[in-house]
């Protein structure tokens, strides 16, 4: 699996009122034109307002000027908000993998 191209300029830092309340994480994984939205989180207090629909447009926006072909995510099943905001951004399920993890006790 390709983590994609190192390219700090397609990380961001999500402002509002002089504050920072998110983050986005964008990566190009050439050849083929496809990005992936790596990352996207926005603080407690700043969810809920519509912020995170303008994240997903601005990302969809930087990977179209980045000449995208498409642009891939992975989301969490049991995220419902997160789940529907995807898919009114035009976002399809395309693959369905599990996740393992091992935690110390």
């Amino acid at each position: 699996a390709s983590q994609g191209k190192y390219a700090p300029e397609n990380w961001f830092i999500v402002r509002h009122a002089g504050k920072d309340i998110g983050t986005l994480l964008l990566t190009e994984h050439p050849p083929g034109g496809q990005w992936e939205l790596v990352y996207m989180g926005l603080i407690p207090e700043a969810r809920g307002q519509g912020f995170g629909w303008q994240i997903v447009q601005y990302a969809l926006w930087q990977a179209n000027c980045g000449k995208a072909q498409r642009v891939v995510l992975a989301v969490d099943e049991t995220n419902p908000y997160a789940l529907d905001m995807y898919t009114r951004a035009g976002f399809i399920s395309w693959d369905r993998r599990t996740v393992y993890a091992r935690l110390k006790k």
